[in-house]
C-alpha cells in the first residue's frame, strides 16, 4: 500500500477478451480499492478462468499488474487481488 493518495485517472482494467473498464477517483493513502466487475469486463469462468490486467494511463499505457485465475477460485463474494 502507498503512503500517498493514488489517483486512478486514466487507469483501466482489461480482461483476456480485451474488454475494458476505466477507473476514476482516488485511493486514499494506506487504503485498498475493491472494484466490482460487471458490464463489458466480467470474470470469465468458462474455459478454465481468465486474466485481468491493470493498465497505466495513456499515452503510454503499459501493463502495471496482472491476475490470472482458474474457475475454481471464483465464487460470489470472493475477492481476487492485485498485489504489489
Amino acid at each position: 500500500m502507498s503512503s500517498a493518495d493514488s489517483s486512478l485517472a486514466g487507469w483501466t482494467i482489461i480482461d483476456r477478451a480485451e474488454n475494458s473498464r476505466s477507473l476514476d477517483g482516488t485511493v486514499p493513502a494506506g487504503e485498498e480499492l475493491v472494484v466490482t466487475l460487471s458490464g463489458a469486463v466480467m470474470l470469465n469462468n468458462s474455459g478454465g478462468g481468465d486474466t485481468v490486467k491493470l493498465m497505466s494511463p495513456a499515452p503510454v499505457s503499459i501493463e502495471a499488474d496482472e491476475v490470472t485465475y482458474v474457475a475454481s477460485q471464483v465464487a460470489s463474494d470472493v475477492v481476487i487481488e492485485f498485489s504489489p
